[in-house]
């Protein structure tokens, strides 16, 4: 896990959200994964 203090936390919170999107044992519809996909993408621009 990432210290919060040395990364900007939108730079974190992607990050979580990219292993989250990552774990193949939770299904998800593709619509939810390509709202995940957007997130990520606005969140490390």
């Amino acid at each position: 896990m990432r210290d919060l203090g040395q990364e900007p936390k939108h730079i974190v919170i992607a990050g979580v959200l990219r292993t989250a999107l990552a774990n193949k044992r939770i299904q998800r519809s593709e619509l939810e994964k390509q709202a995940m996909e957007t997130v990520i993408n606005a969140l490390v621009k």
